[in-house]
């Protein structure tokens, strides 16, 4: 797994371009779902869409995305499960991070 890994990291690396100098801080509120609000917040700024924000669409698009990852994970459950990725019962940690506060 780690062998794997390290070659897509690598490739991965080797596309990414300099934005140094054009990353800023962009404050999401705490409230659990901090992780996916920033992920919602950083695709609207890449796609243009930061100047229509508000928080209520950054509440619903990152409940979506916790959704979408929440499905993935269910989906690859097999592989998750083989490198130990996810600790304890699958179904509960699935379960729980199906909640939009946690």
């Amino acid at each position: 797994f780690a062998t794997a890994l390290y070659r897509t990291m690598n490739r991965r690396q080797d596309s990414i371009k300099d934005v140094g100098n054009t990353l800023s801080v962009s404050r999401v509120l705490g409230d659990g779902r901090c992780l996916f609000r920033s992920l919602a917040k950083g695709r609207a700024f890449s796609n243009g869409s930061i100047s229509t924000w508000t928080d209520q669409r950054e509440r619903v698009e990152a409940d979506q995305l916790r959704g979408r990852a929440v499905q993935e994970l269910k989906a690859h459950k097999d592989l998750l499960l083989g490198f130990c990725v996810i600790e304890g019962d699958f179904a509960k940690y699935c379960k729980r991070m199906s909640h939009p506060r946690t």
